[in-house]
């Protein structure tokens, strides 16, 4: 805050300075302008002295924004940020830099950290967070105090004023008012005169000696006491006039607004002198007015001075009146105005406003060469095309992670050449612990590294004995890293991330271990009931957005209290689940630096909802008997905010009370009773002897049955050539091994798993432990063999494709050429190039990140083809996507041009409000107004963008834009938007720091038609944010705005409340329209859309749902007459209308036996629609490029529903399938082999 404060005062100071011979400037004009203008034109005169004072202001509004832009030197030695207390980590670039860390030093010690290691800062003029160095900071601090203090003396001088002319209205009403009829009529009529719509009062004051108008927005004309008797009624007419014109002319405002500029420009004399001017072309311009409605001038140049002669006290300086005491030349040239009307006035200027305006162009002259001085230095630090590009490379790399041309992160230490760390940092890694005790074996290591889109993980060498520091050198690729250190005894900490640049030579990484902290935690419902054996498991989480575990989990048990006490806890971002039976699962990620921190005895409470449970009978398919002990294994959990697959393997699937939901009884019933609401679970059932059944199940279904079948087995040989098969690793089973990939199931999320398969010499193999319905994959050289296993098999014979030893299929030299590109600054970086051939399998088609090398991207592609391409990470240039380009056969290269457009950039760090970096923050350029060469804004925002603290994107030329940041977490979801920003060749690249606000809860309460609660209700909040109405559009054709949006979700409770944590909508955003949208999917109860306006969010919002109708049918095979299973089906309206309440689809699934069944259906007319499946009659033709082409003749039967009520019999839609569809593998064949297309030769890197 104190930088800011200075940067802002010598701001302000220069801005000052420069308005003194901005001002000279503009008076010598206006004087120069007025020095020969007649008296006759008043108004003209009036409006060139208006015109210089607000010339003045301008120019010094323009000065101060262009200081507060103006160029300097950058640093880029990155973000620095403090890591969380109990988190020592230090970084240097060479070992010698890293500190020793002595027992003694304190526990809360904090180690600043910079992630980049940029070791040259460069400048460059498009920093919009670049600030002037002040050459004298307490001079300029000073300064701005002084002027502060002037500044507040003369408003408060000029306030003065119109607080005593309030007061004298006030005392105006104790006045007797007899005598003002005539007057009142003499303003009527005038008035009218006039034009003047505005009722003027006419009041009585003994304070004053002239007629005066008083007060701003509803002014008065104060007539004195004094002048009621002796005064002709024509002199009241003249001076009526005068007063009334005033009025006309808005003279009291403008009068108010010249108080303000010369209390704030007070030390300008130049200031001075055009406000005197305006005040005396004002006077003359009203006695125009009177002259010219009143009668002859020399009568109201005579009323002026018969005035003018009775006034013996100042008239304040609030008030507009007739005639003042001044001096006697100001009175005379009023006079000679109105006698003279050809004649130019004097412009009097005395000795001494000659001597300032000699100072001051003096001043001027040395600005005007600080302004060459700076004008220079610009042009030395704007930036050429080659630097633009450089900067971009260097930026991409830093933000993220894009290393040009992209080099992959690789495993520290993989040896691929006689020098296994060729190309590679040596990254120093230090542990210790803060009081000096020795670190066990029990050390265990992390490493997460990241280079563009590819992400490698793994550990490294650890200890083999006890010693105080951990040291040893491990070698990466230019990447960005981040190194986690956990100990049994230890708090897990981890480095913040670090990039590693490919011209660094090494790095040091030093972490410290400490002890921690306990934190006391209770389970409690929702009633405050603590929940007794509940099961915690708690996990620091770090990596890339919070990807990697620190360490093995704490995993402990509430008491009979609901308590429990969680230790070795650092001030960091922790994993915690809690399961307990008859209850949701509770998953959160959240900081616990408020529980470590704070002093308080109040527990960190975490509150289960009750579950919906769900029965699952087991049986076995042959005898129907119930089976015991089977085990309910999770393997893929999905809801509206994340999927996630956690792996199965029957091979190895060891009993795990976290992932093992329920186990059947002798009864063969398991109960699932911590399923979360609004979530759909794939389970594997798994039990001895038998083989795996697979099902999906969300909380609240009814009970079902799921059959198992005795495990099989199959066995046979593979014939021909077996040495193109891959060596055995096993020493113990000389021979070959085979890839096998296996999928159990035909749900949403199938089972499948990859293993080998082991070979003997002669060929025999066998594969047991095998489910009925289980499809197999055998990867065999140059084929794959697919099997649907329906009951085991044995003396199978597989014979071997001979291995071609050329591809069939000519090849072409493809050039993919860059045009449009500086001569000296070529592009860098990437290009994402796949292409597909007729005859060539879906999954073997190629794809590559291909360097740019001279504006070039050289490759080989089989001659008939088709070639996509788009840009991977390029920098400094931008290029339309192209596809489907035709490889047509010829012995030259076949070029194919793609014009570039020059880019800029935005880069810079999102923060929470706390300091903390925003692990999960997103940045979205918003086109405020896009550049001339853009349709709409497809080009501003790349869709392919990650989750992080710092971010950087490439923007178009010729735009104005804004950021909107965001980031969503467990317990908050918080926005801002960014001042607004252009880019173009003059600033082409801008830094931008954002730091995110604080939020408060949103509940919306759910509720029915008779306004009972509705619980378990799926809500989707959705946040989307468009340019305000009203805004600089440039082309009124098109779009020239872009928008944004991103979900919420939650789930209401028993009560009908659904609680969306720590949104930040009373943050104002400037510029962005915010819209709030809930939104609720069919079920029981209708879809719903309810648009909600932030004025109503303090309190619970209320949606009103209304039951809907049901309908249920079968889908058929028509192929086959067979039902098809587990169909994800969707129903679209065929009736649009903006009343309806919901404008989405219906979802449904069918069952084992091809039914489906919707409800929360409104009675209108539907139409389904299934993937890879189409209405019986539709014509499917497959095309030369591997697609399909769907026509539907007149006899199509069209899959459509209408839902009544009640609800009618099942309808029965038959379909055809997808020849490619995963359906047509499942029961409609035993054994079938694909050949495998021979890859075409690698293009050269």
């Amino acid at each position: 805050m104190p930088d800011a404060i200075t940067l802002l005062s010598e701001t302000l100071i220069r801005a000052l300075g420069h308005s003194l011979w901005q001002a000279a400037l503009i008076s010598a004009a206006v004087w120069f302008l007025l020095r020969t203008l007649p008296a006759k034109y008043a108004e003209r005169r009036y409006a060139i002295a208006l015109g210089g004072l607000a010339g003045i202001v301008a120019a010094a509004l323009v000065t101060w924004s262009v200081l507060r832009l103006e160029p300097t030197e950058s640093n880029s030695d990155g973000i620095q940020y403090r890591r969380p207390v109990e988190q020592t980590v230090r970084i240097s670039d060479s070992p010698s830099a890293s500190r020793q860390s002595s027992p003694a030093e304190p526990q809360a010690e904090v180690a600043e950290l910079a992630e980049h290691t940029d070791q040259n800062p460069t400048s460059f003029a498009a920093d919009a967070t670049s600030s002037i160095n002040p050459s004298s900071p307490i001079v300029a601090r000073w300064l701005a105090v002084i002027w502060l203090c002037g500044a507040v003396v003369m408003l408060l001088r000029g306030l003065t004023g119109f607080v005593i002319a309030r007061r004298w209205l006030v005392e105006s009403a104790a006045v007797a008012e007899s005598g003002l009829q005539e007057l009142t009529e003499i303003v009527k009529e005038l008035s009218g005169r006039l034009k003047l719509r505005l009722i003027v009062r006419i009041v009585l004051s003994d304070r004053i000696d002239t007629p005066a108008v008083v007060g701003v927005l509803w002014p008065v004309i104060m007539v004195p006491v004094s002048m009621l008797t002796g005064v002709p009624a024509d002199q009241w007419r003249i001076m009526i006039a005068h007063e009334l014109a005033h009025i006309r002319r808005w003279d009291p405002l403008v009068s108010l607004i010249q108080m303000v500029v010369e209390s704030l420009l007070f030390f300008n004399p130049f200031v001075w002198w055009l406000n005197r001017i305006i005040r005396a072309e004002r006077e003359a311009c009203c006695d125009a007015v009177a002259a010219r409605i009143c009668g002859q001038p020399m009568s109201v140049a005579k009323t002026l001075i018969d005035v003018a002669a009775s006034i013996h006290r100042p008239v304040i300086s609030s008030a507009l009146a007739f005639a003042e005491p001044s001096s006697e030349g100001e009175l005379s040239d009023r006079v000679l105005r109105l006698v003279q009307p050809d004649r130019a006035p004097r412009l009097r200027i005395s000795w001494l406003s000659v001597t300032v305006v000699m100072v001051a162009l003096a001043a001027t002259f040395i600005l005007l060469q600080r302004g060459t001085d700076i004008a220079v230095q610009t042009a030395a630090n704007w930036m050429s095309p080659k630097e633009r590009v450089e900067k971009l490379v260097q930026l991409e790399a830093e933000q993220n992670g894009n290393f040009v041309p992209a080099r992959a992160a690789s495993a520290d230490g993989s040896r691929t050449s006689d020098d296994p760390n060729a190309g590679k940092i040596a990254v120093h890694v230090i542990v210790k612990t803060d009081d000096g005790s020795k670190i066990t074996p029990k050390l265990t290591l992390h490493y997460q590294s990241r280079a563009g889109n590819n992400g490698v993980s793994g550990a490294l060498d650890g200890l083999d004995a006890e010693t105080v520091e951990y040291k040893k050198t491990h070698y990466f690729r230019p990447c960005r890293l981040l190194i986690g250190a956990s100990h049994p005894d230890f708090a897990a900490v981890s480095s913040p991330v670090v990039t590693l640049m490919p011209e660094a030579k090494e790095k040091t990484i030093e972490l410290i271990l400490t002890r921690g902290s306990n934190v006391d935690a209770v389970v409690t419902n929702e009633h405050g009931q603590p929940i007794a054996l509940a099961e915690i498991m708690c996990a620091a989480v770090f990596g890339f957005g919070g990807s990697w575990s620190g360490g093995g989990p704490q995993r402990i048990q509430t008491d009979e209290g609901g308590r429990l006490k969680l230790s070795r806890i650092a001030n960091a971002t922790y994993s915690i689940e809690v399961m307990a039976n008859g209850y949701q699962r509770l998953r959160l990620t959240q900081s616990l630096e408020q529980a470590v921190s704070t002093n308080s005895n109040e527990p960190f409470k975490l509150v289960l909802k009750p579950a919906r449970p769900v029965s699952v009978l087991i049986l076995d398919k042959e005898s129907s008997q119930p089976i015991g002990n089977a085990r309910l294994r999770i393997t893929y959990r999905k809801s509206a905010k994340e999927g996630i697959d956690f792996g199965f393997s029957r091979r190895w699937a060891t009993p795990d009370p976290w992932l093992d939901y329920a186990i059947s009884n002798s009864d063969g019933v398991a109960v699932l009773d911590q399923l979360e609401d609004d979530t759909v679970y794939t389970f594997a059932v798994v039990t001895e002897s038998y083989g795996v059944g697979v099902f999906e199940t969300k909380a609240g279904d009814e009970e079902r049955a799921i059959s198992l079948s005795p495990e099989t087995k199959i066995s046979g040989r593979l014939t021909g050539d077996l040495q193109q098969l891959q060596k055995s690793t096993d020493v113990a089973k000389p021979g070959f091994q085979v890839s096998v990939r296996s999928r159990i199931g035909s749900v949403s999320q199938d089972l499948s798993g990859l293993y080998w398969v082991s070979v003997d010499p002669s060929g025999y193999f066998e594969i047991d432990r095998l489910a009925q319905g289980e499809r197999l994959t055998l990867e065999l050289p140059n084929e794959k063999k697919e099997l649907q296993i329906t009951e085991s098999m044995t003396e199978l014979e597989i014979p071997l494709q001979p291995v071609e030893s050329e591809s069939s299929t000519p090849v072409r030299d493809v050039v993919i050429r860059l045009t449009g590109t500086d001569p000296e600054a070529p592009a860098q970086g990437t290009l994402f190039v796949n292409w597909s051939h007729p005859t060539a399998r879906m999954d073997a088609q190629v794809n590559n990140n291909m360097p740019v090398t001279s504006n070039e991207v050289r490759l080989k592609v089989p001659v008939g083809a088709f070639l996509n391409f788009r840009q991977e990470s390029l920098a400094g240039y931008h290029i339309d996507d192209q596809s489907q380009i035709a490889i047509l056969p010829s012995s030259t290269p076949q070029v194919i041009e793609a014009s570039v457009t020059a880019v800029g950039g935005v880069y810079g760090s999102i923060k929470r409000a706390d300091g903390s970096p925003a692990d999960r923050g997103f940045a979205t350029v918003l086109a405020m107004e896009l550049p001339p060469s853009e349709k709409d804004s497809s080009r501003v925002n790349s869709p392919y963008s990650q989750a992080g603290f710092q971010f950087m994107k490439s923007v178009p030329f010729g735009g104005r834009y804004r950021l909107l940041v965001h980031e969503d977490t467990d317990d908050a979801h918080v926005w801002t938007v960014s001042e607004e920003f252009t880019i173009d060749e003059s600033n082409p690249i801008v830094k931008m720091d954002v730091v995110l606000p604080t939020g408060r809860d949103l509940k919306l309460h759910v509720v029915d038609k008779d306004g009972k609660p509705v619980a378990a209700q799926a809500v989707k909040l959705s946040f989307s944010f468009t340019q305000k109405p009203g805004g600089l559009l440039s082309r009124k054709s098109v779009q020239v705005f872009s928008s944004s949006s991103f979900e919420a979700t939650s789930v209401t409770d028993s009560n009908g409340i659904c609680t969306f944590r720590g949104l930040s909508i009373d943050h104002p955003l400037e510029g962005i329209e915010l819209k709030l949208t809930a939104t609720t999917e069919p079920g029981p109860y209708r879809g719903k859309s309810q648009t909600i306006s932030l004025a109503e969010t303090k309190q619970p919002v209320k949606i009103v749902l209304s039951r809907g109708l049901t309908a249920s049918g079968y889908l058929i095979d028509t192929a086959t007459n067979k039902p098809v299973p587990n169909a994800e089906i969707r129903l679209m309206p065929q009736q649009y209308s903006a009343e309806r309440e919901y404008q989405g689809w219906a979802n449904a699934k069918t069952d084992a036996t091809g039914r489906f069944e919707f409800s929360g259906l409104e009675p209108i007319e539907y139409r389904g629609s299934i993937n890879d499946a189409y209405p019986k009659g539709a014509v499917l033709q497959p095309q030369s490029d591997g697609g399909l082409s769907i026509s539907y003749p007149a006899n199509v039967q069209q899959l459509n529903l209408t839902p009544t009520d009640p609800p009618s019999e099942p309808v029965r839609w038959e379909v055809i399938l997808d020849p490619r569809s995963r359906w047509i593998n499942v029961g409609r064949s035993v054994l079938r082999s694909t050949r495998v297309q021979p890859d075409p030769p690698k293009p050269p890197r």
